[in-house]
């Protein structure tokens, strides 16, 4: 969640669109996974892997409290923190995903979608790699379809950058390590 947040925040630098609205943008990146461990399933990635145990009993209890969907476990602690403009977040949080057209999207919202689009669970990837990793990952009917929406939404948020795609794969994704802790300290 820090390095899409991270990856948000960079487009957000060198946006060059109509007015964005930065904190519900950031807020909305750094909450929007908090269901997740609902859905992980063995083997574990990470720190998870070192101390499976001790994620199960976390994830049992996040199943007790929020139910078994990631998505609706999210809303509820989105709720929960309740930060600033928490219409505005939860409005974000729900543009992240293929359910949506490009279309459909506000402008923080395509940026949400796209960040979390360049984001796989090594780290920063790009958005080109990401999309292969998810192909490989979950190999579900409609994916290829969902692809399409996000290379259309990639599309509209490249195009209103101040620097070409490649000066931002090489740039923002090189920083995300120390960007993560600054997006923190400043939300």
């Amino acid at each position: 969640m820090l390095q899409v947040a991270a990856v948000g925040e960079w487009i957000y630098d060198h946006w060059n669109g109509p007015v964005l609205e930065k904190e519900p943008l950031i807020n909305a990146l750094l909450l929007h996974d908090m269901g997740n461990i609902i859905k992980f399933r063995p083997p574990y990635l990470g720190e998870m892997a070192d101390d499976e145990e001790y994620w199960l009993g976390v994830q049992r209890e996040f199943v007790k409290k929020y139910g078994p969907s990631e998505h609706s476990a999210t809303e509820k602690i989105i709720h929960e923190i309740n930060p600033p403009n928490l219409e505005k977040v939860l409005a974000i949080y729900h543009c992240i995903g293929w359910h949506n057209t490009p279309e459909e999207l506000s402008w923080e919202g395509k940026i949400a979608d796209y960040a979390d689009c360049c984001v796989a669970p090594q780290g920063v990837v790009g958005f080109e790699k990401r999309m292969e990793d998810l192909l490989v990952r979950y190999k579900k009917d409609g994916y290829e379809e969902g692809i399409v929406k996000s290379r259309d939404n990639a599309k509209d948020v490249e195009g209103m950058l101040s620097v070409d795609k490649e000066e931002m794969i090489h740039e923002a994704f090189a920083k995300t390590t120390r960007e993560e802790i600054e997006v923190i300290q400043e939300v």
